[in-house]
């Protein structure tokens, strides 16, 4: 019996997980870029076809952004996988997504043709410096806000878009805590969220040592530890 249920739920996670790929063919183009017109220009990062100077721009950008991550973070590690469009057309074909830029886990990153800049890259490889940090179990454990992993990548790329706050902070906005709950009201109130996640999490800073509290932080979630975040 135990040996039937095993072989069964083996079966539905495979299939799981071939509906994924067939719904989200960016995930097919992480496994092949190639089969969806991306090259690889520099070691994990693919661009679509496009002129010398472009590529130049987007390696700049991509290294400007790594050297983000590195000065905040602390110590650097290696790029995930970078799958890079410049048209509609490759957005289009790798699911059509609205976002600027999207961290897959902690394994590769989708940036759309208005993301390829500095800024963008930057967030997203905020996004992956945490989730390495703290791992798959800490990341799922709910222990970690959504606004404050928003919040930190802004804060950590600079983002002169969510960075101007009003002098009594954002009162009337409630911050999702749950990513799930995060993505569902991000798309519709991206310009009220993303501001006021990264206005909490700099006063969480100033009372926290700034950037050396938030790698305190996070290497206490890491081994288990309950921070307060409010």
């Amino acid at each position: 019996m135990f040996k039937i249920t095993c072989f069964g739920g083996l079966l539905l996670l495979v299939g799981a997980l071939g509906w994924v790929f067939y719904k989200e063919p960016v995930f097919r183009a992480y496994l092949c870029p190639s089969c969806f017109g991306l090259t690889e220009i520099e070691p994990h990062i693919y661009l679509e076809q496009t002129d010398d100077a472009t590529r130049t721009q987007i390696r700049a950008n991509v290294l400007k952004a790594q050297r983000d991550i590195e000065a905040f973070f602390h110590p650097p590690s290696p790029l995930p996988t970078m799958l890079i469009c410049l048209t509609e057309i490759c957005q289009n074909r790798l699911g059509g997504s609205q976002a600027l830029g999207l961290a897959y886990g902690t394994v590769f990153i989708l940036i759309s043709p208005k993301g390829a800049n500095r800024k963008i890259i930057t967030h997203e490889l905020a996004h992956i410096a945490v989730g390495r940090q703290l791992g798959s179990l800490a990341m799922v454990s709910g222990r970690l806000p959504a606004w404050f992993f928003e919040g930190l990548a802004v804060i950590v790329s600079r983002d002169a878009r969510y960075l101007t706050f009003p002098k009594g902070g954002y009162p009337d906005v409630a911050l999702p805590s749950s990513f799930r709950e995060w993505r569902r009201r991000a798309e519709l109130e991206h310009a009220q969220l993303y501001p006021a996640a990264a206005f909490k999490v700099s006063q969480w800073m100033d009372q926290n040592d700034g950037v050396f509290g938030v790698r305190v932080a996070l290497k206490a979630l890491a081994e288990g530890e309950v921070i307060n975040f409010n």
